[in-house]
């Protein structure tokens, strides 16, 4: 019979006048009235309406189910108890009860978390090295088993007695013993997942990938192998974990091998190059963007591997669709005014432009005929001693008498009666050394002035002039016929001279150019002095040449031989550049390119006359970036007719993987297997494929990300994500 309560006498029910008064009747409630205090109870919770219910309970016999405080009663003491309700696996993200400190709640929420990590590092070590042993325990316990099934107990007490390598449980013991409480099991939701990932961390270093796959591969898999782990039955629970890490790992790799159209095409077009190759035209790419004139990752690459790819008719085909060619078409808009705002930074750092370029051709070529002076006046000094011996020498009548022939005499006379030469050799005799030199060099002056067409042409009294020079020479040169010595070493260290310093001058572009100014006061002068410092027509072996002549030219005007070499530069962009009808020249900068350095010759002329410049230290490797970057714009292959390898690319492009034909066929009632309908899905698809390769190839690093793409392609995605989860395993399947 239940206790009587003091609020029986709200029953509607009659009652008795002792239960009523009876003071005893409350003291055998113990705390009767708190009974009455709200209890604390928890936050209501979205997944508590998925609880079982409690049992009903039934009131105590004669008391009235409408009494309100039906709830203060004492049950009998033979009352079974009252059931709880069944666990619900939504309970754990019930909020804390009132009352709990938020900031106490955190701080543990965030400890457990940390502690997870350790946890999870360590279980991944203990793991990793108690493999081998938790291996041995198994095969010793397989083995006990099986002997103590067939009625061999003493056998099997001694196979399960040998001793085996610790296991990553007995190391996990060890190490707690060790850490104490810095190494404790996470008890929160966000503490087990975190140790759980921590877990797998260590086999996401296996194969390639950035950061934030490496974090996918670590993440992916360990959040699936607790969730299976969780909701699996008693007793499954680490083959549910090995499962869910399983499957996150070859989801992960599923999504890594994931080929698009656009993939595809790459792989295709870059068969047989190695990644590492590819990425040696990210380069190529930096420097373009550099300089000012942006290049397409296939141009990058063709320029660095010699067109070794087919990424440049991929890049035409894209460029000809409607899904990419709108993005290609803005990325190359701009082009012609890149590359000639790249020429003119580069050219100013050659010398800036001048203002009176008709100048500088006279300018230049009168600093040419100086040089050559110089070098002829250092070879006269060199031998003036000789000659002064020479020139007081007197040849004896006898042996001067054969000199004197009717050519001799001409020129004697003339050298006599000259007004500038007479008074020089007036106190001189005929026979004098000093005499007889000027007469032969004015005979050997006729005699070049006959032999020249025009008005006094006359060969034959030419060879009479030359050949009295060369008799009266070789009898002063020759002692025993009355000469001297002095005078054959002078002629003779002046020929060497000549011949080793003063010939190649004259002879070689530095004579030219000194002779080629004859256009002073025009640009053709200009242009025609350029030319000979760059020729248009390179010869084989000349860069020494103009580079000594770029040296000489610049020790006496350094500012005209540097103008001279950015007017040439700057003329040749004009005239390669010239623009087109309809539009700018998008390739007139390889075209420039050809015509300054087209050949390995022209080139070594360019780095040979720059590096010689003598106050333009950047120009060198300003010119050579400039002509790199036009280059590599010549690799973009200009619009063509769609040929059969473009429509091999294109039914590439526009291939459908399985699951999108399957879509493609459920959204259409089956009709996509129609070519109607089918060649829209394939249109569709190829601009999509087509856009995609659009955005990559004009992205600043397109050819690492062509490299990647190409990796991923040949990487063994499945095998690693199966490495990755032999080395999970163990601390998956550990004690939790």
């Amino acid at each position: 019979m239940a206790e009587p309560n003091p609020f029986d006498i709200f029953d509607p029910l009659p009652i008795s006048p002792l239960a009523k008064v009876a003071p005893a009747a409350l003291s055998m409630v113990p705390n009767g009235f708190q009974a009455m205090e709200q209890p604390a109870t928890k936050k209501p919770n979205f997944f508590d309406q998925f609880d079982e219910p409690a049992p009903a309970t039934q009131p105590p016999p004669g008391v009235s189910p409408d009494n309100p405080f039906l709830r203060f009663h004492q049950q009998p003491a033979a009352a079974a108890p009252v059931a709880a309700k069944e666990p619900n696996v939504f309970d754990q993200f019930d909020e804390p009860a009132p009352g709990t400190p938020a900031a106490k709640t955190q701080l543990d929420a965030a400890g457990d978390v940390g502690g997870g990590i350790v946890h999870g590092m360590v279980n991944a070590a203990t793991g990793f090295f108690g493999g081998v042993g938790a291996l041995q325990q198994a095969e010793r316990g397989a083995a006990g088993n099986a002997l103590e099934s067939h009625g061999y107990p003493s056998a099997a007490a001694m196979v399960r007695s040998v001793p085996t390598l610790p296991s990553g449980a007995d190391l996990n013991g060890m190490i707690e013993r060790v850490m104490g409480p810095l190494y404790r099991k996470p008890e929160t939701t966000a503490g087990q997942y975190a140790s759980t990932i921590a877990e797998f961390a260590p086999g996401a270093a296996i194969g390639p990938g950035g950061l934030i796959r490496k974090i996918m591969e670590a993440a992916v898999p360990g959040v699936a192998s607790e969730t299976a782990g969780r909701v699996a039955p008693a007793g499954y629970e680490g083959a549910a974990r090995l499962a869910g890490g399983l499957a996150g790992n070859l989801g992960t790799a599923a999504a890594a091998a994931r080929a698009t159209g656009a993939d595809r095409a790459i792989v295709a077009a870059t068969r047989g190059m190695e990644p590492g190759t590819l990425r040696t035209g990210q380069p190529v790419l930096d420097t373009g963007r550099g300089i000012g004139v942006p290049l397409s990752g296939p141009e990058g690459i063709q320029f660095a591997t010699n067109n070794g790819t087919k990424l440049g008719e991929l890049q035409r085909v894209v460029e000809g669709s409607t899904g990419g060619g709108p993005t290609m078409a803005a990325f190359y808009a701009n082009r012609p005014d890149q590359m000639r705002a790249a020429a003119t930074n580069a050219f100013d750092t050659i010398a800036p432009q001048s203002i009176a370029p008709s100048t500088l051709g006279p300018r230049t070529a009168a600093a040419a005929d100086t040089a050559i002076n110089d070098v002829r006046q250092g070879i006269n000094a060199q031998t003036r001693p000789d000659y002064a011996r020479a020139e007081a020498h007197l040849v004896d009548p006898a042996d001067f008498a054969p000199m004197r022939t009717p050519a001799f005499d001409a020129s004697l006379g003339r050298l006599r009666g000259d007004p500038v030469l007479g008074p020089e050799i007036a106190h001189l005799p005929d026979n004098s050394g000093r005499v007889i030199d000027l007469v032969t060099k004015d005979m050997g002056a006729r005699s070049q002035a006959l032999s020249a067409t025009g008005e006094g042409f006359n060969p034959l009294l030419a060879e009479r002039y030359a050949s009295g020079s060369a008799d009266a020479r070789d009898i002063l040169r020759d002692p025993a016929r009355g000469g001297v010595q002095a005078y054959d070493d002078a002629l003779t260290a002046q020929a060497q001279a000549r011949a080793q310093n003063l010939d190649p001058l004259t002879q070689g572009p530095l004579g030219q150019i000194a002779g080629r100014g004859g256009g002073r006061g025009t640009l053709s002068g200009t242009q025609a002095v350029g030319d000979a410092i760059l020729p248009a027509a390179a010869e084989r072996g000349q860069a020494g040449e103009l580079a000594d002549a770029t040296r000489r030219i610049g020790a006496l005007d350094p500012e005209a031989i540097a103008q001279l070499v950015r007017q040439r530069m700057g003329d040749q962009y004009d005239a390669s550049a010239t623009a087109l009808i309809g539009g700018g020249n998008h390739s007139g900068g390889a075209k420039f390119a050809k015509d300054m350095a087209g050949t390995p010759q022209k080139q070594a002329n360019i780095d040979a006359v720059l590096g010689a410049l003598p106050n333009s230290p950047q120009a060198p490797q300003a010119v050579n970036t400039l002509l790199d970057t036009l280059r590599a714009t010549g690799r973009r292959l200009p619009p063509g007719s769609n040929t059969a390898a473009d429509r091999a690319m294109q039914d590439t492009l526009s291939e459908q993987n399985t699951l999108g034909g399957a879509v493609t066929a459920v959204r259409t009632q089956g009709r996509s297997l129609f070519a109607n309908v089918g060649g829209k899905a394939r249109q569709a698809a190829l601009g999509r494929q087509t856009g995609r390769l659009a955005d990559l190839f004009t992205a600043p690093d397109s050819a690492d990300r062509i490299a990647d793409i190409v990796q991923r392609g040949v990487e063994p995605v499945f095998a690693n994500a199966l490495l990755r989860q032999s080395l999970q395993t163990p601390g998956a399947m550990g004690q939790r």
